[in-house]
């Protein structure tokens, strides 16, 4: 990623305003990790707004972490029968979700 690339220009430009705006939470998402950090640290923004900005990829790692617990737990036997019979629809559920969290996320 070029320092004077558009690209960068454009996120210093939107990394500066002040405040959590939909774009500046989008770039600390969506956004390259090395050269979006690299950047908000040179630009000397503080830390916990850029932390909380970052907090809504949470919706887009949670899906995948219940989905591979659940797939766990349907894996589970005890005395030849599944402990949690429940988790395989569980984990389809959710594997579902996480095709359409992740699907959606390459739209917005």
């Amino acid at each position: 990623v070029g320092v004077n690339s558009d690209t960068v220009r454009t996120m210093r430009i939107v990394l500066s305003k002040p405040g959590l705006s939909m774009d500046k939470v989008s770039i600390l998402v969506g956004g390259p990790d090395w050269p979006t950090s690299v950047l908000c640290g040179i630009m000397g923004l503080p830390l916990v707004p850029v932390l909380i900005g970052t907090l809504p990829v949470a919706f887009l790692i949670l899906p995948t972490v219940l989905s591979g617990t659940f797939m766990y737990l349907s894996s589970l036997h005890a005395a030849g029968s599944v402990y949690y019979s429940w988790a395989s629809t569980a984990s389809v559920i959710t594997a579902a979700a996480v095709a359409g969290v992740q699907g959606g996320s390459m739209v917005v």
